[in-house]
Parts: C-alpha cells; sequence; structure tokens
C-alpha cells in the first residue's frame, strides 16, 4: 500500500508545485476558518425571554415554566403534560429550511415514566408534507432524539413543533437543526457523545488539529457503533471516513501496518464489505458505496482488528445518486493506446471498437455518432463496429448511445479519437502493449525515487550500473533529469495529481501559461519518455474524477508521452477501475518477501500473488493497457523496525522468480521501489538486484518479440506456466515454476533440436520433442534452439542538457527547524530571523533553502528567495543583496495543511579577502509566531533524515516570478 508515501511523508509534488501551492494554500485557510455558526432553530437553548416571560419566538398551547435544568444541565424547557392524554406542544414557524436538502434535528428530553415526547417539522404549501420523530418514551434520565428531514417544493417557511404528551413535566434541551450529516458527531467534536466505544478514546492530534477517536485493541476487542441511522429503501448511500495508524505503536503486522474494518449494519447484517483493511501513519480518505434494503434504521461500526490501535476522524454518510448504467467503449488495437493515431499506426486506415454493456437493460441498439455522421448497430453481447479514420490531425468524438424500441437514449459514452501530427519524439504502444520510443521497442527496467544521503548524480551512476534504463525522477528540475541522462538512462517526472481551484478565468490563465511554460522545458528533453499521475488512488482515498482532469490537462500540453497511475494490492476491481481510466499505463505495486506476507490483498499470500496481480490488472484495464508492476527493492524488517537484525531482502533467486512471474502473466515493464529506504543504505543489495536486471536488459529484445498464444511447449505440470516468444523465426521459452514446490516436469511440443537454457550453462535434448527438467520452488529455466541471445535493445541516444553545477554541498549539514513545539500543527506561520555582520561586501553568498511548505527569504527587507513545494531545494547568489556591517535575513515559512512543518536553509558566504562564513538553520535561528516576539528555534532534525529525507539536487530560484505568487502571510 502507500509505504511510499506514508514513509516518505508524502509523495513527489508536480514540478510546477511552486505555482499553484500558494493559491491552494491560501484556499485552504480560507476553507478551514471558522464560522460564526447561524443556528436555524432561533432562541434554540430558551435563554431569551419576551417581556410576556415566554421564550423569544416560540409559542405555546400550554406552559408552566422555563428554568434552569436541576441537574445542571443548562437552561431548559418544561412542558407540562395536559390531562386526559391531550398534547402539549411548543411551536417555532418560519424555519428557514432549503427544498430538497437533507437536515437533521436533535433534542434531549427528560420525562418521568408516564410521559413521552417527540419533535415534528410540517410544510403546508403547496402540499402538507410532515417529517417527525417516534414518540419518545420517558424513563428519569436524559434521551436523545434525532431523525432526518427534507422537504421538496414548499412556498411557505416550515414550522417547528414539540410535544409531550401523558403525565408530569417534561425537559428539553439541546436543539439543534444542522446540515444533514449522519452519523451525529462523526467528526467527534463532542467527544464520545452518540457512539457507543468499547476500547477506545478521544485523543486531540496537534494544537489546531482536533479530536480524534482511538480505538486500542491491543488487549480486547476495540470498537465504536452508533445506532439508529435512518435510512430509505432503495437509496444509494456513500459511507466515508479518515484513517491513521493509531499513537500506541507497540502492535503492527510485519509491514509496520494496523488493520481495521467499518461497516454499514442492518438487522445485524452487513451492506458492505466485511474485508478487514490495512492503514499506515499517514491519515488516508477512505468510503464504500451500499443501498439501503428497506426503510428503517443502520449502525455504523468503527473496528479495530485485535491487536491493533488505529484512529478514525470525520465519519459521514451521504445519500447519493444510484451510479449511472455504464457502457464502455473499448478501442481496440492499434489504438489501444490512448484512442490516437501515431506514427507507428498511421498507416491503418480503419478503426475497430467493442461495447461492453452488462448493466443497461432494454437496449434495442447501439446509435453511433461520428465526424457528422450517424449509424446504428445491432445489439450483441460485444458489439463491434469500424470507423473510417479522418487524416486531419484533431480531436474527434465517438459517442455511442444505448436506445431502446422507442429510440430514447438509456445511456451513452464518448471517446474521443486524436489524430496527432507527427512529432520529434513520439512514445506510443504496439498492439501487445510494448513500449515504443520513436518507433523503437524498449521495456523499462526502473527505478523509484532512491533514498539515502548520496548526491543524486551518485545515485544515478550506481542504479546505470546495476542495469536499470529508466528512472522516476519525481518533480525534477532539469540537472537532476541530467544526472540520469549523462548515465544513459530514460526519466519518468511527476506531473499534478490533481488541478488546483481557480477563483476565476484570469487565475487559471495565469497559472496556466506558468505551468505549461515548465513542463515544456522538461519536454524538451531527450530523456523524458514518461509522466507519473499519482501512487495508490483508491488506497488513499483520492478522487478519481480529480486525477482524470488533469491526466486530461497533461495530455493537451503533451499528447505524445504516456501518463503511468500505480494502484495497491487493495479493492475491488470495480471500484478501482475508474482510477485506471485516467491514466495510460496501469500496474500495482507488490512486496511479498519474505512469505507469506500480508502485503497481497489477495488469497495468495506468496510470492507467486505477483504474477496475479498482473492478471487483475489486466482485467482492470480490459487488456487495452500496458501493465508495469512495481517489485521490492528493501527489507521489511529495516523499513519497519529498528534493530541490527539482518535485512530480509529478497533474494537473488527470488528477484528473478517475480520478474519473470510478472512477465510471464503479461507485465510490459518492471520497476523497483525501496532502494535506501528505512534504517539503511542497501546497495550491496542493489548490486545483487542488478544480476537480474542485466539479465533482463540482455533478454530484452526477447521479451519485446511476438508472443505465440498459445504456447507450443506444454508441461505436465500445471505449475509450470509457459511464455512462448518468437523473434526472427526463433522460439524462446520461458517456462516459471509458480510454486514453492519442488517439481520435475514432462515438456513436450518445442521441437526435436537441442535446446540450450540460458544463464544454467546446460542444454536439454528432447527425443520425439519430449524432455523432462527439474524445477526448484519458483525456478526459472530460459530455453532455446538459439546458440546465443540476441543484441539486447539500446536504449535511446540522451545527453546532458544543462552543464554541472558543482554546488558546495555544505547544506547537507544544516538542520530542518521550526518554531518550539509547533511543527505539528496544521496551518502554522512562522518567522524566523538571522543576524550576520560582515566586514565587507561578500564575493559570493550562495544560499539554499527550502520550506514546508513554501518560503519566501529577505535580505535587509528585500524579497530575493522563494519556494512553494517542500522537496526542492532552492538556490541563489545572494552576494549583491549583503553590505558591510550589520545584515538581516528574514524567512517566512507556512504549513500547507499536511503536518510536519519546517523550514531549512544554509548559506556558504565568501568574504572578499578568501574567508568563509557558513551560516545554518539551528537553534541560533530566531523564531515568532508574530513577528514581534522571538524565541530560538527547535531543530527538528538533520538533513536528510526522516520525514523529508534528501530530496532532489538544488534548483536555482526564478528570479523572474518573485513575489508574482500570492503567499499565506
Amino acid at each position: 500500500m502507500n509505504l511510499k508515501k506514508s514513509i516518505l511523508a508524502g509523495l513527489l509534488l508536480c514540478a510546477a508545485g511552486g505555482m499553484i501551492a500558494a493559491a491552494e494554500n491560501k484556499q485552504r485557510q480560507a476553507q478551514s476558518a471558522p464560522e460564526t455558526e447561524v443556528s436555524l432553530i432561533r432562541n434554540r437553548d430558551f435563554s431569551e425571554m419576551g417581556l410576556n416571560g415566554i421564550p423569544k419566538y416560540w409559542s405555546f398551547s400550554s406552559i408552566s415554566e422555563v428554568r434552569a435544568a436541576d441537574d445542571a444541565e443548562g437552561e431548559c424547557l418544561v412542558l407540562t403534560c395536559l390531562p386526559n392524554g391531550k398534547v402539549a406542544n411548543a411551536v417555532q414557524h418560519g424555519i428557514k429550511l432549503e427544498a430538497n436538502k437533507d437536515y437533521i434535528l436533535t433534542a434531549y428530553c427528560k420525562g418521568p415514566e408516564g410521559s413521552f415526547f417527540r419533535a415534528y417539522l410540517e410544510a403546508s404549501k403547496p402540499t402538507w408534507q410532515t417529517r417527525s420523530s417516534a414518540w419518545q418514551t420517558c424513563n428519569g434520565k436524559w434521551q436523545k432524539v434525532s431523525f432526518l428531514i427534507k422537504f421538496e417544493d414548499f412556498s411557505s417557511a416550515p414550522y417547528l413543533v414539540l410535544s409531550v404528551k401523558g403525565t408530569g413535566d417534561v425537559f428539553i434541551r439541546g436543539l439543534e437543526l444542522a446540515d444533514g450529516s449522519f452519523p451525529l458527531n462523526g467528526d467527534f467534536t463532542n467527544g464520545t457523545e452518540n457512539w457507543t466505544v468499547q476500547g477506545g478514546s478521544i485523543i486531540r492530534i496537534g494544537a489546531n488539529g482536533g479530536n480524534v477517536l482511538e480505538l486500542n485493541s491491543a488487549s480486547k476487542p476495540a470498537s465504536a457503533v452508533q445506532t439508529g441511522i435512518p435510512v430509505k429503501k432503495g437509496q444509494y448511500y456513500e459511507l466515508s471516513w479518515r484513517v491513521c495508524g493509531g499513537t500506541d505503536k507497540t502492535h503492527r503486522d510485519s509491514q509496520n501496518a494496523v488493520w481495521f474494518r467499518v461497516s454499514a449494519i442492518m438487522d445485524g447484517k452487513r451492506l458492505s464489505p466485511e474485508t478487514w483493511q490495512d492503514c499506515f501513519n499517514a491519515w488516508q480518505t477512505k468510503s464504500v458505496l451500499f443501498v439501503a434494503p428497506k426503510n428503517g434504521n443502520i449502525d455504523i461500526l468503527l473496528e479495530a482488528q485485535s491487536p491493533y490501535c488505529v484512529d478514525f476522524d470525520k465519519i459521514k454518510l451521504t445519500a447519493v445518486k444510484p451510479p449511472e448504467p455504464p457502457l464502455v467503449l473499448l478501442p481496440n488495437p492499434p489504438f489501444n493506446f490512448r484512442n490516437g493515431v501515431y506514427s507507428s499506426n498511421r498507416h491503418v486506415t480503419k478503426a475497430k471498437y467493442t461495447i461492453l454493456n452488462n448493466v443497461v437493460k432494454g437496449v434495442a441498439a447501439y446509435e453511433i455518432s461520428f465526424n457528422g455522421g450517424r449509424f446504428r448497430i445491432p445489439v450483441e453481447p460485444s458489439a463491434t463496429f469500424e470507423l473510417d479514420l479522418p487524416s486531419k490531425p484533431g480531436s474527434y468524438p465517438i459517442r455511442t448511445d444505448a436506445v431502446d424500441a422507442g429510440g430514447k437514449v438509456l445511456a451513452s459514452v464518448t471517446l474521443p479519437l486524436e489524430v496527432n501530427p507527427p512529432a520529434a519524439r513520439e512514445v506510443s504502444f504496439r498492439e501487445d502493449h510494448v513500449m515504443l520510443i520513436d518507433g523503437k521497442p524498449f521495456f523499462p527496467l526502473g527505478v523509484w525515487s532512491v533514498g539515502g544521503g548520496k548526491s543524486n548524480q551518485e545515485k544515478a551512476k550506481r542504479i546505470a550500473e546495476a542495469g536499470f534504463n529508466i528512472a522516476m525522477a519525481g518533480s525534477a528540475g532539469a540537472d537532476r533529469i541530467d544526472d540520469y541522462a549523462e548515465h544513459g538512462m530514460m526519466v519518468m517526472l511527476s506531473v499534478l495529481e490533481k488541478l488546483p481551484q481557480f477563483k476565476d478565468a484570469e487565475h487559471f490563465a495565469r497559472w496556466d501559461m506558468k505551468y505549461r511554460k515548465t513542463l515544456q522545458k522538461y519536454q524538451a528533453h531527450p530523456s523524458l519518455v514518461a509522466y507519473f499521475s499519482i501512487d495508490e488512488p483508491a488506497w488513499i482515498g483520492a478522487s478519481s474524477k480529480d486525477i482524470q482532469a488533469a491526466c486530461e490537462y497533461i495530455r493537451k500540453i503533451d499528447p505524445y508521452r504516456p501518463i503511468m497511475l500505480n494502484e495497491a494490492p487493495r479493492g475491488e476491481i470495480p471500484a478501482i477501475r475508474h482510477f485506471a481510466v485516467a491514466a495510460d499505463v496501469y500496474g500495482v505495486d507488490i512486496y511479498p518477501v519474505p512469505e507469506p506476507n500480508p502485503h497481497s490483498g489477495l488469497d495468495d499470500k506468496y510470492m507467486t500473488c505477483v504474477g496475479k496481480y498482473v492478471d487483475r490488472s489486466r482485467e482492470v484495464v480490459y487488456d487495452r493497457k500496458p501493465i508495469w508492476m512495481t517489485l521490492q527493492a528493501f527489507a521489511w524488517n529495516r523499513l519497519t523496525r529498528s534493530g541490527k537484525e539482518q535485512p530480509n531482502h529478497p533474494t537473488e533467486h527470488q528477484n528473478r522468480f517475480m520478474a519473470y512471474n510478472a512477465i510471464a502473466h503479461g507485465a510490459t515493464g518492471l520497476f523497483w521501489w525501496g532502494i535506501c529506504r528505512g534504517k539503511e543504505e542497501n546497495w550491496d543489495f542493489v548490486v545483487e538486484l542488478g544480476k537480474t536486471v542485466w539479465e533482463l536488459r540482455k533478454m530484452s529484445a526477447i521479451l519485446v518479440a511476438e508472443t505465440v498464444r498459445p504456447a507450443a511447449m506444454k508441461s505436465s505440470v500445471p505449475e509450470v506456466n509457459i511464455l512462448h516468444k518468437k523473434l526472427d523465426g526463433t522460439d524462446w521459452f520461458i517456462a516459471v515454476n509458480e510454486s514453492n514446490k519442488d517439481v520435475t516436469a514432462e515438456l513436450r511440443g518445442a521441437g526435436d533440436k537441442p535446446l540450450n537454457v540460458f544463464f544454467e550453462n546446460r542444454k536439454v535434448d528432447p527425443a520425439a520433442g519430449v524432455f523432462q527438467d527439474s524445477f526448484k520452488a519458483y525456478d526459472v529455466h530460459i530455453y532455446s534452439a538459439a546458440e546465443k541471445l540476441p543484441p539486447m535493445l539500446e536504449i535511446p541516444e540522451t545527453h546532458r542538457v544543462t552543464p554541472r553545477l558543482d554546488l558546495p554541498e555544505d547544506y547537507r549539514h544544516t538542520n530542518w527547524i521550526w518554531y518550539p513545539g509547533k511543527n505539528k500543527t496544521l496551518w502554522h506561520k512562522t518567522w524566523f530571523k538571522r543576524e550576520i555582520t560582515l566586514d565587507s561586501q561578500p564575493q559570493k553568498a550562495l544560499f539554499f533553502c527550502a520550506g514546508d511548505d513554501c518560503f519566501q527569504l529577505f535580505v535587509n527587507n528585500q524579497l530575493v528567495m522563494e519556494g512553494f513545494t517542500w522537496n526542492q531545494l532552492r538556490f541563489r547568489d545572494l552576494a549583491p543583496f549583503f553590505k558591510p556591517g550589520k545584515n538581516t535575513i528574514l524567512i517566512k515559512a507556512a504549513d500547507g495543511g499536511a503536518i510536519p512543518c519546517g523550514l531549512l536553509y544554509a548559506g556558504i558566504i565568501t568574504e572578499k579577502n578568501g574567508n568563509v562564513i557558513k551560516v545554518m538553520a539551528d537553534s541560533e535561528t530566531m523564531a515568532s509566531e508574530d513577528g514581534k516576539n522571538w524565541v530560538p528555534a527547535e531543530v527538528i532534525c538533520k538533513f536528510g533524515t526522516s520525514p523529508w529525507g534528501t530530496m532532489g539536487n538544488p534548483e536555482p530560484v526564478n528570479v523572474e516570478e518573485l513575489g508574482t505568487e500570492e503567499f499565506p502571510f
């Protein structure tokens, strides 16, 4: 799951994050600012009295008194029950509700046995509508009454009625009418009110973080339940929540995860999946969709699986529209990549499409609209049609309508056909999902970002020596990309996960111009061949619509490079499929060593789950997109725990099996995550992993060759899976023992010629086309009658675009600092000040700075540096801004809504006499919350350590745009 996010304290942001963050931060601050509460019920605590001694805004059929409750619960209303079973009412008119909107009325009542209470609202025009609670039987204690209200259109405002009957006095307090949001107190603002909690308590996160519910099941079951939540038959509901690993970290599984479950229950039966889910230390938003089988009440149950500690927040139940009946329109090869025309398929004149419809009923025909024409095709289980391709570049929508016998449209789907003009660099995919760079096949063998304390130049050198041919450059600048290019590697660049919200068209135009300018700068680099969108979106609860909008935006800027999206090994196919729609390349990260391993969400907890996740991923994308899998390059015990135990990295045998297991099931690219994560730098393991990577490099021409299905070679042992490749008329058979047992298989169908077993220095000699071979657990044998391997694929030519910066690395000795005790306070803002006295104007004053999430640096009151992305270190020579004598460095830094907060800076000042002054972020820096009262800053951690890590190469400050972006303060 999102170990990459939780361990690295956040995904890498897009290169233009600085252009986005200021506007987003300001917007978030506005959204999070407290608002003055306006109650829909006037004088709801009955504390305002009129001249007649009766509570203002209320009218009564009978009233005895208004006084303070005897049990010190505050002001309350006392209604005396009338004789002969008559009802006494308190009424307030003019309740300002909106039509067709959900509200919740909550009230507390206390009366003697034999008394009853209810509340209701009515709207009388144009039709009579009543929304009421049931009569509550009083028992001498305070009881809560709560119910959901929704009125259709009305012309006069509804009125509220509080009613009592029976005998004695009934006390009423705690009236609240609010926007409909069940469960009540879902954000735990009022502690555990409305919840029955076992093995849990309310904790507070940060100074301004608010309450969350922590369930600790270390020694006994822990749960929280809210009952009596009304639902309507046939209505769809979304149950959502936020979840995070708790403060008690004593008990964690081998991945440092904790396990929980959130359920909607009616009559003892779960309406949502019964599956337990896992999470780490980073907050995630989760949700589940269900439909109410009947009118009635449900319970919402939160559980922590023993022995784990889990935090919950923002539990919410929302009535939603039923899922739209989907039609799926699939482009068939060779247009499965982006439904686009590129140089690799420009020779094709017709395109074939398939309509999938497993949901929409009553369809009589499909009507296709394209390029000014419209035609009808009959309904079939997989209906297909062909289109003549336009020759002129442009976007041509293909609209498909499912119609009934009367011509009514029941469902529709539109897929744009993109006819792209030729470009200097085109990355596309063959019909079999093999990557093409300018028409030449390429098999990606890549790494995610590499941790550790070494420079990016050194990292690039080492991973290139290990055989990798592509690197995830994150939000890297040109200099960091050049480090990979210098060593002959291609690059994948991280782009924005979602578009920011814009105030108006002018705001978007300014942002758009700057973002395009930044991205187009990277497009000119010969190493850039792909983009990365988002990691594990379904698991972290991201919005698929936001992701899709961001991907469409990137495609408009660059139609020629694919966008990859990676998912966690979790979730059901219908729930994750709509995320895969956004990207061009799909995949899953799966780390099953040591086995059996709970990282797999399948029943298969062994290494063979790698191939199963490839199969599953192909199903998610209807086998229309490339699958690039992410494999394990770390030791779980060093990633999740401290100590000196021997790291349990995958062995060479395991690395080799997982790679071929993925390839045998259809993966056309492999990445590895985890290099230099956790408690050590694992370069020795990288050398071991490199043995597998280099073998795959040597096999690369075979891996991209034609796949023969079904394979001509057959195995007598079903666990031995055979991938058949044909290159220049020569057969190659990759046989994978997909079991953890030794087997001996009879293999037939490879012909009569002797076969070399490559990488094993041996041969087998089939007799009448049949031979036997032994396979150890997870063995891979590669057979061919060829005498030697074909030449491996060449990597496209690349080179550095910018000269080496050759910056001093003194900044690596600085620290992250913040205002004392506030580095985990959301939205916190801090001033920092440092005074320096110089004998003369310096020859050079090279300064480095980064802020989580943004900073502005002033020298003698002049803005000289700024940054809006926490993981991008900025630098500039500030010598012209210093003067002989006293100089003041002032830095403003602000959190953008995701803790921790931090500021890092370092300065290397060279005076004319050659004297060097080094200024580092430390406790000599003064910090202030108001710019007036100063205290020594708190040192959070050293540069290069968790949670920020080493980041990328420093990037120069964009001087032209200084001060053009809004800053939080």
